[in-house]
């Protein structure tokens, strides 16, 4: 009843409503929302994928628009779009967790971590502590995504694939040679690119130098968390899973992907070799995330 009143008041007077709010305490849900933001629903998934998410710019991958455009391109009337909107989600929050992990977490935990070195467990400062118990909590968290992420990597791309073989212009899919996945390495994008197209690979590549540098300046596992003795032997494994991450993420994103700003119109072939090459990235990363889900949660456990 005080809720229906105050709604009535806020469409009446908009300044007195606020306050009104303010005094009453009227939980959020019970308010409307505005009404001057257009929210027009977006029928093109490429303009969808144009509008970088509203995170922190240091994390929102904004320069993966520019590729996922072109691959909309080209599995556009060939391929179910909610398929490659599930691609294209699972692959921009894979990249925003690695950029978080790079560019944030793992820096902060070095930092923290580099203040307690050598000091008992009686004098460690309660803050400090406590920002690394939440950095490795926040590690565990980001680990279970990433291999929920690759999952459903690993269940889109085989249908997007039988989608491909059932609509190949040119060549069977059936007919591909896949023996070599690992190839991709070697292979760089091919030119006459646009300019815009190249300015998002510069910005790509500088993003996943700035990962390399980072997990190169980490601190080992094994030398951060010396005093803890019943889970030094899981702790190899987890820079381990560190060190596989940031190889397998600059695969993809400045190798795989980038393929597609320049794949012909017909190439299925190459098309086929990029997506095993994304799948086969994808099911490491799954495993060796999954597999350290555990050892994280019974360290950020034992480090109270």
């Amino acid at each position: 009843m005080h809720t229906q009143d105050t709604i009535s008041t806020t469409l009446q007077a908009p300044t007195d409503a606020i306050a009104s709010i303010a005094t009453c305490n009227i939980p959020t849900t019970a308010i409307d929302p505005p009404t001057g933001i257009d929210i027009t629903p977006i029928d093109n998934l490429a303009t969808a994928w144009s509008i970088p998410a509203p995170q922190d710019q240091s994390t929102d991958g904004a320069e993966l628009a520019i590729i996922f455009e072109s691959a909309y391109t080209y599995f556009h009337g060939r391929v179910d779009p909610n398929d490659i909107q599930a691609l294209t989600f699972c692959l921009r929050h894979l990249f925003c967790c690695s950029a978080k992990l790079y560019q944030n977490i793992l820096p902060d935990l070095t930092a923290n971590t580099s203040q307690q070195t050598g000091q008992a467990v009686q004098e460690r400062d309660v803050l400090t502590t406590f920002c690394i118990w939440d950095q490795l909590q926040a590690i565990e968290s980001l680990f279970e995504r990433i291999a929920s992420l690759c999952h459903l990597l690993n269940t889109t791309i085989p249908t997007i694939l039988h989608t491909l073989e059932n609509t190949c212009w040119l060549v069977p899919a059936t007919k591909v040679q896949i023996s070599q996945p690992a190839q991709e390495d070697n292979r760089q994008p091919q030119e006459h690119l646009t300019t815009t197209q190249e300015i998002a690979l510069a910005q790509m590549n500088e993003r996943l130098r700035i990962w390399q540098q980072s997990n190169a300046q980490r601190l080992i596992f094994v030398r951060q968390f010396t005093d803890l003795q019943t889970v030094t032997p899981t702790l190899t494994e987890t820079d381990t899973a560190f060190d596989l991450l940031q190889r397998h993420t600059s695969a993809i994103f400045g190798k795989i992907l980038p393929h597609f700003l320049s794949l012909a119109a017909t190439d299925d072939e190459t098309a086929t070799i990029l997506l095993l090459d994304l799948m086969e990235k994808a099911d490491e990363l799954q495993f060796y995330m999954s597999t350290q889900l555990e050892p994280l949660y019974l360290l950020f456990q034992e480090y109270v």
